[in-house]
């Protein structure tokens, strides 16, 4: 693989209430994704082994925080072979780094699509990268 792309995907079932609650994410009704460019080819893959914790308060977004983070052993491409390549030290190095951060800095929305933007840091092999997404809180 010549270039990594990282695009996240990151949509959680988050439900909407009343008040601020603190939520513990699963994996169940969540989905963490990413796609790489391989000769000129996108590949499609995802994560789990979502933990961490959520703090959501629909009626205040700006007081939202998320701290979570996934296995970075867990990348599956549905291909043996490159799932075994993004985990070396190449790429993931999961040896040396098995988790892979997402923490909030500002959430806001929602817009008129009922839309929030997520904003934060991602760090993946000790390098942290500003990190910005759309997602959808559901109420249950």
């Amino acid at each position: 693989m010549t270039k990594f792309f990282f695009a996240s995907a990151f949509v959680l079932s988050i439900p909407a209430v009343c008040f601020g609650q603190e939520y513990k994410p699963t994996d169940q009704g969540s989905t963490i994704a990413f796609e790489i460019k391989n000769f000129g080819f996108n590949s499609k893959g995802s994560f789990s082994g979502l933990e961490g914790k959520i703090t959501w308060d629909p009626k205040d977004p700006s007081k939202a925080a998320f701290d979570v983070s996934i296995s970075s052993a867990s990348v599956n491409t549905d291909n043996e072979t490159r799932d075994s390549h993004l985990k070396k030290e190449s790429y993931f190095d999961v040896a040396t780094y098995p988790r892979i951060r997402l923490v909030s800095t500002g959430v806001s929305g929602p817009d008129n699509s009922g839309h929030y933007t997520f904003n934060g840091k991602l760090t993946m092999k000790n390098t942290t990268k500003d990190i910005s997404f759309p997602f959808i809180a559901t109420p249950l």
